[in-house]
C-alpha cells in the first residue's frame, strides 16, 4: 500500500508563475484538489509484476540525459533499468533513477506500473529526479517525476501522453489524430458543465483534459465511482464521461481488461554513456547492452513534441 502524500495534486503541478495565462479557464473548481481520488485508485488499480534488470557499464537513455541535464544535474548519477511487466513481456520498458531521487526504485515500478498498459504503452520512458519540492511533466512521451509518491500524478502525466499523441483516436484511419484538448467536442463537453474538477485545472484545456483523466480513471475502476464520493459529480459529469467514452471507444485505455497486452509503443530513445571518454571502454561495454528495439508486435506510435514542463514541472 503507498503512503498518501500530505501535499495535494494541485500543489505539486502548479507553478508559481505564469499559471494565469490566456488559456486560463474561467468555470469554478468543483473540488480544492483531487486528493480524494487517490486511495481509491490505490486499491483498485492493480499492481502488474515486473523483472527490473539493470543496464550495465553507466548506458542510460538518451532522453533521460537530456531531462537530467535540463535540471541542471549530472546524468553519471542516473542509472537505467529494463523493466519487463507482465503484460508486455516483448516490449520493456527503461525507466531512469538519479542515485538522490527520494522516490524508491520499486515505487516507480510499482506505481507505472499499475498504469493500465493500454495508458503505460504511450509512455516512452520514466525518470526520477530530486528536488526541494514534488512535481512532474511529461516531455514528447517522457516523464520526469521529482520525488513523487501519488498515483494521481502518474495518471495525470500519463494522460497528457493520451491525449497529446493522439492515443484516442489512434484506431481512426487519420495519420495524424488530433489531440482531445483541442477539438470541438472537447470543447462541447466542457461547455456542458458548469466546473472543472479542481483550481490546476483551469490553468488550460491542456491541464483539465490531464485532471478529468484521473477523474475519469476513478470514476470507471473504483467501484460506485465518481457519484459515491462527491456530492457535486454532475456538474463535472460531461467532460469526465467524454473521456470515459474516448476511452471505451479506442480500447478501453484507462480501463485495465483481464487479457491484455501492449499494441503500441514509442521507440526507446539510444543508450549513450555519459562522461565516457574511452572509445575501447564504450566498444567493449556495448556488448554488454541490451536490444533495447521494438518488437514486431507493436505499432510504432508517431513521435510529437510537446512539454508540459511550463505549467506541471515547476514546484510552488
Amino acid at each position: 500500500m503507498h503512503a498518501l502524500e500530505t501535499l495535494s495534486l494541485a500543489s505539486l503541478l502548479l507553478t508559481a508563475v505564469g499559471v494565469l495565462t490566456d488559456d486560463h479557464l474561467d468555470k469554478p473548481p468543483n473540488e480544492p484538489n483531487l486528493d480524494y481520488l487517490e486511495s481509491g485508485l490505490v486499491a483498485n488499480l492493480p499492481i502488474t509484476n515486473a523483472n527490473v534488470t539493470e543496464i550495465a557499464n553507466g548506458y542510460i537513455p538518451q532522453d533521460c540525459v537530456d531531462m537530467t541535464t535540463s535540471d541542471k544535474l549530472n546524468p553519471i548519477d542516473v542509472t537505467a533499468y529494463t523493466v519487463t511487466y507482465d503484460d508486455c513481456t516483448t516490449d520493456p520498458w527503461i525507466l531512469c533513477q538519479h542515485k538522490d531521487s527520494n522516490t524508491t526504485l520499486d515505487s516507480l515500478v510499482e506505481f507505472f506500473g499499475q498504469l493500465p498498459v493500454q495508458t503505460r504503452q504511450w509512455v516512452r520512458h520514466v525518470i526520477s529526479l530530486p528536488d526541494t519540492g514534488a512535481h512532474a511533466y511529461n516531455s514528447g512521451g517522457n516523464i520526469a517525476m521529482f520525488d513523487i509518491t501519488t498515483l494521481t500524478v502518474f495518471v495525470h502525466e500519463s494522460g497528457h501522453s493520451l491525449d497529446l499523441l493522439g492515443a484516442y483516436f489512434s484506431n481512426e484511419s487519420s495519420s495524424d489524430p488530433e489531440s482531445v484538448s483541442s477539438s470541438q467536442a472537447w470543447l462541447d463537453a466542457y461547455g456542458n458543465d458548469t466546473d472543472v474538477p479542481d483550481p490546476y485545472s483551469q490553468s488550460s484545456q491542456v491541464e483539465n483534459v490531464a485532471q478529468n483523466t484521473v477523474v475519469a480513471s476513478f470514476d470507471t475502476n473504483v467501484p460506485g465511482g465518481l457519484p459515491a464520493i462527491n456530492s457535486k459529480w454532475s456538474q463535472i459529469n460531461h467532460q469526465y464521461s467524454y473521456m470515459e467514452e474516448l476511452s471505451a471507444n479506442a480500447g478501453n485505455l484507462i480501463k485495465p481488461v483481464e487479457v491484455s497486452n501492449c499494441t503500441h509503443r514509442l521507440e526507446n530513445s539510444a543508450l549513450v554513456q555519459p562522461g565516457s571518454s574511452s572509445r575501447l571502454t564504450r566498444f567493449m561495454s556495448r556488448a554488454e547492452l541490451p536490444d533495447i528495439s521494438l518488437s514486431a508486435n507493436v505499432k510504432r506510435i508517431p513521435p510529437r513534441s510537446f512539454n508540459t514542463r511550463d505549467v506541471c514541472g515547476q514546484e510552488i
